[in-house]
């Protein structure tokens, strides 16, 4: 199906159940936020995991700092305490989709977050991907390495390796406030800058 007919179905869905309202102020009200509502839902990708995400509280989410062009978030992952991920808030595909100074803007905050983790947690190595190849919306990843994780020093993807241990791994997600810290820090001077 495409946006215009998901659209339209939508649309036919939600105005059948306010059908029964009497009141005409009332419902030409809520006929506007359906209509508003779904010229909005064009933006975000229904199927997308991280237009999704960024749609939640950032409570629930990860979310250390946000900014009107994108997201920067702590990835649930406890092989990887401290692996984050920049995430631009609409939905665009490639970096190339991105005018110069909004490319320039990402790459800025992208390493900010890697100083930010090399300062905090002191890895051996960062690795910074941007894929896309499961969720194609515009994403890199900032994974800090350490010598004694469990893929070091293939990528993370790889067979493991070895098993970091636990009093390890629990150490390094001690550090996980101070890194969100760090972070604010460091991207609050830059707010808007794009």
């Amino acid at each position: 199906m495409t946006d215009g007919v998901i659209k339209g179905v939508l649309k036919s869905v939600i105005k059948g159940v306010i059908e029964g309202i009497d009141e005409s102020a009332i419902k030409g009200d809520i006929e506007g936020d359906i209509d508003s509502g779904i010229k909005g839902a064009g933006d975000a990708q229904v199927d997308c995991d991280l237009c999704t995400l960024l749609a939640t509280p950032a409570a629930l989410t990860g979310v250390l700092w946000r900014d009107d062009k994108l997201a920067v978030l702590l990835v649930d992952d406890a092989a990887y305490p401290g692996f984050c991920r920049v995430v631009w808030q609409d939905h665009v595909k490639e970096m190339t989709d991105l005018p110069d100074a909004e490319r320039n803007h990402m790459m800025s905050i992208v390493w900010q977050v890697e100083l930010a983790l090399r300062d905090v947690l002191q890895p051996e190595k960062v690795n910074l991907a941007s894929f896309g190849n499961m969720t194609p919306h515009l994403h890199w990843h900032v994974i800090p390495r350490f010598l004694d994780d469990a893929h070091f020093p293939d990528p993370t993807w790889a067979l493991v390796r070895r098993s970091t241990p636990p009093s390890v791994l629990t150490a390094r997600a001690a550090l996980l406030a101070q890194l969100g810290a760090a972070i604010a820090a460091r991207l609050n001077g830059q707010s808007g800058q794009s």
